[in-house]
């Protein structure tokens, strides 16, 4: 979580200091700034749940942001080619 462990805050904060995931690939392309890899994440949550120590996952649109560590896994870092992808907003319904 950035703020922690000299992890810094990056893309910024809009919807509060966590880690940021989509339920969609089309939303992350923009952060990868062409790199062309991305993780693939499980994670534990519930839309906007309150924990007995506060907010620990907030949801906007497709977004999901998580404020602690422990609720996200990172399963499978995904390389891909860009000329390749042709993602369409339709394709990016859960």
């Amino acid at each position: 979580v950035p703020g922690t462990g000299g992890v810094r805050v990056v893309n910024g904060s809009a919807y509060g200091v966590g880690i940021y995931t989509a339920r969609s690939p089309y939303v992350s392309f923009g952060y990868t700034r062409g790199h062309q890899q991305m993780f693939v994440c499980a994670g534990i949550m519930k839309e906007n749940f309150v924990g007995s120590r506060g907010q620990e996952t907030r949801e906007a649109g497709s977004i999901v942001v998580f404020f602690k560590a422990e609720l996200v896994l990172p399963c499978f870092l995904v390389t891909y080619e860009s000329r390749h992808v042709q993602m369409t907003p339709h394709q990016t319904s859960h």
